[in-house]
């Protein structure tokens, strides 16, 4: 009886609804063994550039990991290689071109150094011939005052002495054909009368047909023109005319801005007047008669 109870208490203890029980958690591995396992399953791991015998068609054997990292690097060594060489090659290019450079760099200097020489000699030779000029011009001015003096006292002496005035002179001895004084008249007058003619003026109208007419004579002395004066004769191409003192002829002045007479134009203000415009005037004589 007892046996049975027991397991009639074993039966309903299996039939029985078990409490539900929190499932065990697996124990985790230390970080130790985690670093240590690590390495150990790359190494099982197959890489992908390994295969086994099988698979690989030339049936040569299959590559493990160190080979392929050696393959690697040896590639990346001759690529390193190459790109040295290609490096060198360009190294050396800009070696030439700077070699280049450097020699063109001396040939401009010297270029230049030879410049400079030339515009040094240049600006010397400038600096000579600029104090050659202020020389030569200091000797010109010289001789212009000297000429200037000279002429203002032979001026002065011709203005302040008389003049003789020769009448009946031949025509053809003093003018040319165009009516102009000959050219070495005066030279050949100042011969003949022994003294110095500064220059001579025809008074007598040159659009006449007469052979002889008037002349006046400047001479730079005033004892040569009061000795020809005193003699009262004036040779003139082999001819003598008779010689009196010169008398200047005040005429009136006229304006030629309102053309009336008793000033001069630049003094005139009033209006610019034609010369066709102002009417002419009549000569009247005594005694005559009026037209019907």
């Amino acid at each position: 009886m007892a046996s049975n109870a027991n397991i009639e208490d074993t039966h309903d203890a299996l039939n029985s609804p078990q409490p539900r029980r929190r499932p065990l958690r697996s124990p985790k591995p230390s970080a130790k063994v985690r670093e240590t396992l690590i390495p150990l399953e790359n190494k099982a791991k197959p890489t992908k550039n390994t295969s086994s015998a099988a698979t690989r068609p030339d049936g040569a054997p299959a590559l493990d990991g160190r080979s392929s990292v050696a393959q690697r690097l040896l590639a990346e060594a001759s690529n390193t290689r190459q790109n040295i060489e290609e490096l060198k090659i360009v190294i050396q290019q800009q070696t030439d071109m700077l070699a280049k450079l450097s020699t063109e760099l001396v040939s401009v200097k010297t270029e230049l150094a030879t410049v400079k020489a030339e515009l040094s000699n240049v600006k010397n030779c400038v600096a000579e011939e600029q104090k050659q000029v202020a020389e030569e011009l200091k000797q010109v001015y010289v001789q212009l005052d000297d000429i200037s003096n000279n002429l203002i006292l032979t001026t002065t002496t011709i203005l302040d002495e008389p003049k003789p005035v020769v009448d009946n002179v031949n025509r053809s001895v003093v003018l040319d054909d165009e009516g102009n004084i000959r050219t070495g008249a005066a030279e050949a007058f100042s011969q003949e009368n022994e003294t110095t003619v500064a220059k001579i003026a025809w008074l007598s109208r040159k659009d006449t047909a007469k052979a002889y007419g008037s002349m006046v004579v400047y001479v730079t002395k005033g004892s040569d023109a009061r000795r020809l004066l005193s003699e009262g004769f004036f040779h003139a191409g082999g001819e003598s005319g008779y010689t009196r003192v010169f008398e200047r002829r005040v005429r009136p002045e006229q304006c030629y801005n309102c053309q009336e007479i008793g000033h001069k134009a630049f003094n005139c203000k009033k209006a610019h007047r034609c010369a066709q415009n102002v009417p002419s005037k009549a000569t009247t004589t005594a005694g005559a008669r009026k037209r019907s």
